[in-house]
Protein backbone atom coordinates (compact mmCIF):
# COMPACT_ATOMS: atom_id res chain seq x y z
CA UNK A 1 0.00 0.00 0.00
CA UNK A 2 1.72 3.30 -0.92
CA UNK A 3 -0.98 5.49 0.26
CA UNK A 4 -3.46 5.53 2.91
CA UNK A 5 -6.22 5.99 0.82
CA UNK A 6 -5.34 2.73 -0.68
CA UNK A 7 -6.60 0.96 2.42
CA UNK A 8 -10.14 0.42 1.11
CA UNK A 9 -8.38 -1.99 -2.07
CA UNK A 10 -5.64 -3.39 0.58
CA UNK A 11 -8.57 -4.74 2.35
CA UNK A 12 -10.66 -5.84 -0.67
CA UNK A 13 -7.47 -7.78 -1.65
CA UNK A 14 -6.94 -9.03 1.92
CA UNK A 15 -10.72 -10.42 1.62
CA UNK A 16 -10.19 -11.75 -2.02
CA UNK A 17 -6.41 -13.61 -0.92
CA UNK A 18 -7.91 -14.99 2.71
CA UNK A 19 -11.24 -14.84 3.20
CA UNK A 20 -13.75 -12.44 4.75
CA UNK A 21 -13.45 -11.58 8.43
CA UNK A 22 -15.46 -11.61 10.90
CA UNK A 23 -14.81 -8.52 12.69
CA UNK A 24 -11.86 -5.65 12.59
CA UNK A 25 -10.84 -4.05 15.43
CA UNK A 26 -9.30 -0.56 13.91
CA UNK A 27 -8.43 2.67 14.96
CA UNK A 28 -10.78 5.91 13.83
CA UNK A 29 -8.44 6.46 11.03
CA UNK A 30 -10.12 8.64 8.50
CA UNK A 31 -9.21 5.94 5.75
CA UNK A 32 -10.55 3.41 7.73
CA UNK A 33 -14.15 4.52 8.52
CA UNK A 34 -14.62 6.13 5.24
CA UNK A 35 -14.60 6.12 1.37
CA UNK A 36 -13.78 2.55 -0.71
CA UNK A 37 -13.06 1.05 3.25
CA UNK A 38 -16.79 1.59 3.92
CA UNK A 39 -18.04 0.01 0.97
CA UNK A 40 -15.71 -3.14 0.93
CA UNK A 41 -16.75 -3.50 4.77
CA UNK A 42 -20.71 -2.96 4.35
CA UNK A 43 -20.78 -5.16 1.30
CA UNK A 44 -19.01 -8.10 2.75
CA UNK A 45 -20.90 -7.62 6.20
CA UNK A 46 -18.13 -7.43 8.27
CA UNK A 47 -18.38 -6.31 11.74
CA UNK A 48 -15.74 -3.51 12.97
CA UNK A 49 -15.27 -1.84 16.21
CA UNK A 50 -13.01 1.19 16.54
CA UNK A 51 -10.62 1.86 19.52
CA UNK A 52 -11.35 5.49 21.15
CA UNK A 53 -9.79 8.42 20.31
CA UNK A 54 -5.63 8.68 21.07
CA UNK A 55 -5.79 5.16 23.21
CA UNK A 56 -2.89 3.35 20.66
CA UNK A 57 -2.92 0.82 24.05
CA UNK A 58 -6.04 -0.59 22.92
CA UNK A 59 -4.93 -1.63 19.79
CA UNK A 60 -2.93 -4.94 20.23
CA UNK A 61 -1.06 -4.76 16.84
CA UNK A 62 0.65 -1.18 18.46
CA UNK A 63 2.10 -2.60 21.57
CA UNK A 64 3.78 -5.64 19.19
CA UNK A 65 4.83 -3.04 16.75
CA UNK A 66 6.81 -0.94 19.19
CA UNK A 67 8.62 -3.62 20.40
CA UNK A 68 9.72 -4.62 17.25
CA UNK A 69 11.04 -0.91 16.81
CA UNK A 70 13.13 -1.24 20.01
CA UNK A 71 14.11 -4.45 19.22
CA UNK A 72 15.68 -3.40 15.60
CA UNK A 73 17.14 0.24 17.21
CA UNK A 74 18.90 -1.87 19.99
CA UNK A 75 20.11 -4.15 17.14
CA UNK A 76 21.33 -1.38 14.64
CA UNK A 77 22.90 0.43 17.96
CA UNK A 78 24.81 -2.86 18.79
CA UNK A 79 26.55 -2.93 15.29
CA UNK A 80 26.74 0.95 14.90
CA UNK A 81 24.86 0.94 11.75
CA UNK A 82 24.18 4.53 10.27
CA UNK A 83 21.05 6.24 11.66
CA UNK A 84 19.64 6.85 8.15
CA UNK A 85 18.86 2.88 7.77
Amino acid sequence: MKLKADAGHALLEFIQDIGVPSALHTDNAKEMTSGKWETVQKDHQIKQTLTERHSPFQNRAEIRIREVKKHVRRIMNNIKAPKHL
